[in-house]
Order: C-alpha cells, then structure tokens, then sequence
C-alpha cells in the first residue's frame, strides 16, 4: 500500500538554513545542529517508504535545497492564480451553505476577482454573509449582491502583482 502525504506551507518546516539560523555567527553555533539533523532524519525516513508526498508553499524560494533533492520531492509545479472559470467553481463551492439572493451573479463577482485565492474567496463570502447577518439583526436571510459589493472595498486578493511577476520568473529558470 502507498502512503499519500500532503504537507501545507512547507516552508514552515523546509526553510533554508540560512534563515533558519539567521546570520553567520548563528550558523556556527553548534546547539542548534542537532535539532535540525533530527527533522531533517525524520523527513527522510518519509520519503524512503511507500508514500507520495504532495507539498504545497507560497514560498518556494525559502525551501532548503536538500528538501528539493532525488527522491525526496522530485517535482516542482507552478500553480498559478485561478483563472475566471476557478474562480467561479470556489464560489460555487463557498455559497453552497449560504442563503444566496437572486440578484447575485456569481460570474460576475468571479470576473471581479482576478488575483484571489480560494481562501480570498472564501473571506469574500463570509464578509458578504455577516453583512447580511448584521443588516438583519442576525435573522436568516439572503445574501445580496450589494452585501458582495461592499466586502469587495474591504476584502482584498492577498497575492499582490509582485509577488506574482517574482513566482513567475523563478519558475522560468527552474
């Protein structure tokens, strides 16, 4: 049987040495060489059975290199933003559970959020829904498309432009 594996925001425990001991004088200090040794023993005795591991990060450029040999995780995969038609699928998704007026298109609000995540979204929705909640005196009622316009002055894409040229190029030199 194989093992399946998925490691959220790797980089939490993948960092490259150099940040995670800081400056030169930290790095020579030999306390801290022990504990590293033992994650990085622990995560190898994972990638030597049975098991599939999937990592994900928003920070691909602070994993160590050792994490990124043969056989440990051989593959890197670009995952870009999502697209209008993903957009619109998290929308779905996210509005499922939630009373939704007639006058809300959820095209529409897709269209208007190039650059979000799934969880921007989903943030997105559940503003929209407290509004409704706190317009109502917390009564069960619909969510209006104005309640989407209002979250969409506050809730903002958290990947900036930047950021996103930065991913970009670093997966066009890999």
């Amino acid at each position: 049987r194989v093992l399946s594996v998925l490691l959220n925001e790797l980089d939490g425990i993948g960092v490259k040495l150099t940040e995670r001991r800081g400056n030169k004088a930290e790095m020579e200090n030999e306390s801290q060489k022990p504990a590293e040794n033992d994650k990085e023993l622990e995560l190898q005795e994972v990638f030597n059975r049975d098991v599939i591991v999937v990592a994900a990060t928003n920070r691909p450029d602070r994993l160590d290199d050792a994490l990124l040999r043969p056989g440990r995780l051989d593959k890197i995969l670009y995952v870009p933003p999502l697209d209008e038609k993903g957009r619109l699928l998290v929308l779905k998704i996210c509005t499922e559970r939630i009373p939704i007026d007639s006058d809300v298109s959820l095209a529409d609000i897709a269209s208007q959020t190039n650059m979000f995540s799934g969880a921007d979204l989903e943030n997105l929705c559940k503003e929209a829904a407290l509004l409704a909640l706190q317009e109502n005196k917390v009564e069960a009622t619909a969510v209006k498309y104005e309640h989407f316009e209002k979250s969409l002055e506050t809730v903002k894409p958290s990947l900036t432009h930047k950021e996103l040229q930065f991913y970009e190029k670093l997966f066009r030199i890999q």
